[in-house]
């Protein structure tokens, strides 16, 4: 089950929707690393964002949506909010997708912190582009998980509940999808022990297959996509 308060297929013609958030939603960081050809080999160049663009171009065409990925590797809650104004408004979003969680939790910014950074944010979102704010999380443990991501799981558990009070609190959208992806985590996981949902055994970020398992996820919570 996929626990969440949106509605089905929520996006209509023409809107514009804007990713934002850490290396769940965007893996590079800068120039440097952007022009890395390794990351393009491995394709740490995508995430599942820009697989969910490019099935919503191909497959729903008739709605005209607009797509941009300004997230950046390794940020927090209060740097999503603080370069609002820089790298989101200027696109006029009329909706905003979202994943903040690892990184507060790595600095170790205070639960409640990042809860009002939350409020901030949605608050923002609707008081300069009158978008909708739509935040993705709930990740659980999947197989060949690395051992010290595994063991911050209920860190991870408790910064998502505290993410989705604030959210769904100030008028934003919270979307679980934890559960849906560990079921086919766990089904590929059977059927070939290699199929990792993960970069490596010492790294937490997702594997193309992770982002793919994630799109279609998040496409099937939206009601994009049958089962």
């Amino acid at each position: 089950m996929t626990k969440h308060n949106i509605p089905q297929q929520p996006f209509t013609k023409n809107d514009i929707i804007v990713f934002e958030g850490d290396s769940t939603i965007n893996r590079r960081v800068g120039p440097g690393l952007t022009d890395w050809a390794y990351l393009r080999m491995m394709n740490w160049d995508r995430s599942w964002c820009d697989i969910l663009a490019e099935l919503m171009f191909c497959w729903h065409a008739q709605l005209n949506l607009t797509f941009h990925n300004v997230g950046i590797g390794g940020s927090t809650s209060q740097q999503v909010l603080e370069r609002f104004d820089q790298q989101v408004a200027p696109y006029k979003p009329n909706w905003l997708i979202v994943t903040v969680c690892s990184n507060d939790i790595a600095r170790q910014i205070p639960i409640q912190q990042t809860q009002e950074n939350i409020r901030s944010y949605v608050q923002l979102a609707k008081d300069r582009c009158n978008a909708q704010v739509m935040y993705v999380g709930g990740y659980l443990v999947y197989p060949n998980c690395m051992q010290s991501k595994a063991q911050q799981q209920s860190q991870r558990e408790e910064r998502y509940a505290a993410i989705e009070n604030a959210a769904v609190g100030v008028g934003g959208y919270y979307l679980d999808i934890g559960q849906l992806v560990k079921t086919q985590a766990d089904a590929l996981y059977e059927q070939y022990q290699d199929h990792n949902m993960y970069c490596g055994s010492q790294d937490g970020h997702f594997s193309h297959m992770g982002h793919m398992v994630v799109t279609g996820a998040v496409l099937r919570a939206l009601g994009y996509l049958q089962a």
